[in-house]
């Protein structure tokens, strides 16, 4: 394994100014808690897994419209010199949101519906309702919408994402963002928004099981202090 990617803290400032510009938060707090451990995911990067404790309550999460495929789970990474840097989204759209960031294998940053985890300083906090700006994975009955209604374009055919084939479709707007939908299925695979350093996430699509519905919730690892102001703890 690869030597503490946060020594010197020049990449931890890098990656924590990318995260200040790509990061959002949706709703109210939603609280749970865990230890944290240690597990290889598919690919061979060690990833933090913590398991809940018990903590305030959290908000509850409505069940979506489709059940079958409520929750999207986005996986992409973003070039950072030698390091690699993963990003991991669970979003019930406009409802709930999550966020986890890893660097070289060591979790960063675990952010949810007005939870903010810090896993270098230990720390957490309640954070402020913001938004999600720049989530790229619409439903393929929104990209329909959207044909209909000229928001939307397709531009033809895409490279082949799971071994299956892909039509790409524009969708326009703020941000504006090129899906890539297996036509088969008619399921949104990939996504990527126009603004320049944006990641590329492959898409796949959950159903709204209680334990999918857990996943839309930051994990407090047992220990971690509690902070109430970020102030300039990190020079973002």
């Amino acid at each position: 394994m690869r030597g503490n990617p946060f020594a010197g803290g020049g990449v931890l400032k890098s990656v924590l100014v990318w995260l200040k510009r790509t990061a959002g938060l949706v709703l109210a707090l939603a609280a749970t808690g865990g230890v944290a451990s240690f597990t290889p995911s598919p690919d061979g990067v060690v990833v933090a897994v913590a398991e809940p404790l018990p903590l305030p309550a959290p908000r509850p999460v409505p069940a979506p419209r489709d059940p079958a495929d409520g929750i999207v789970y986005e996986r992409g990474y973003k070039a950072h010199g030698a390091d690699r840097v993963l990003v991991e989204r669970w979003v019930l759209a406009g409802v709930a949101f999550r966020e986890r960031v890893t660097v070289d294998g060591a979790l960063l940053a675990d952010r949810s519906d007005g939870i903010e985890v810090d896993y270098v300083r230990r720390e957490w906090r309640a954070g402020p309702v913001r938004g999600l700006s720049d989530d790229c994975a619409p439903t393929y009955p929104e990209l329909e919408r959207g044909l209909a209604d000229g928001t939307v374009t397709e531009s033809g055919a895409g490279v082949p994402v799971g071994g299956y084939p892909t039509t790409v479709f524009r969708r326009r707007g703020t941000p504006m963002v090129d899906v890539w939908v297996n036509m088969t299925t008619r399921s949104p695979v990939r996504c990527r928004g126009a603004a320049r350093h944006a990641v590329t996430f492959d898409l796949v699509w959950l159903p709204a099981t209680e334990a999918n519905l857990a996943q839309l919730t930051a994990v407090v690892p047992d220990g971690f202090r509690t902070v109430t102001e970020r102030g300039s703890q990190h020079d973002y």
